[in-house]
């Protein structure tokens, strides 16, 4: 009999205000706005009647007000973990993107942002941690675009071979490990959030 494989459900938060003006959020705390909170209930109806182990957030606001109706749909304890907080994109956050990359040729050559590497270490060493404490069953890790790219990548958990891999607001991903290599089964969906 072969035995199941591990699995990780994988989230990001739904939409803020900051993410609607398309701004670098990073360490900011934004509450999810209207459309963010419709997309966090959509988000956690996927998962009803789905036993998990355990529900691992970002400490942000963002995060955790997407988690929260997991947690409560799939009765699984909530934990926070400052490793899955956004990356920090220091004294570009708040800002345009487009501005940023006016003046450098991409994110990860702008001084004072937080390294992909940086990212990845503490992320990986958050789903592993993750994997552990849920002793064989399913977890749901809830976090951020950024986040969820470099795990999902070639920095991370090297499931993707792109490094941008899409991550839409409010969207999950399944990953599944055999052996020692973990899969994605499912990538970038976003429940219907209805009318």
């Amino acid at each position: 009999m072969t035995a199941e494989p591990a699995v990780v459900f994988l989230a990001r938060h739904g939409q803020t205000e900051l993410n609607a003006a398309g701004v670098l959020r990073g360490r900011l705390d934004p509450p999810l706005d209207q459309l963010g909170r419709r997309q966090a209930a959509a988000l956690a109806r996927t998962f009803e009647g789905i036993h998990l182990a355990l529900v691992v957030s970002s400490p942000l606001r963002r995060a955790i007000q997407t988690a929260e109706p997991i947690r409560q749909i799939t009765g699984a304890e909530l934990v926070h973990d400052e490793r899955l907080a956004d990356r920090d994109y220091g004294p570009w956050a708040g800002r345009a993107l487009d501005e940023l990359l006016d003046r450098h040729n991409n994110i990860d050559q702008a001084p004072g942002i937080e390294t992909r590497l940086a990212v990845a270490q503490r992320v990986v060493s958050a789903f592993n941690d993750a994997v552990a404490a849920a002793a064989g069953d399913p977890v749901m890790l809830v976090a951020h675009d950024a986040v969820n790219r470099i795990l999902l990548g070639p920095d991370g958990l090297h499931v993707v071979t792109e490094a941008d891999v899409l991550q839409p607001l409010g969207c999950w991903n399944r990953l599944e490990r055999y052996g020692d290599t973990w899969m994605a089964t499912v990538i970038g969906t976003q429940p219907d959030i209805g009318t």
